[in-house]
């Protein structure tokens, strides 16, 4: 379970540091 977690936190990081970026 915790690696779904880990999983879905790395996608939503890396679209918030695309949105700073933009």
């Amino acid at each position: 379970m915790d690696l779904i977690l880990e999983y879905v936190w790395n996608i939503i990081e890396q679209a918030f540091i695309n949105l700073a970026v933009t």
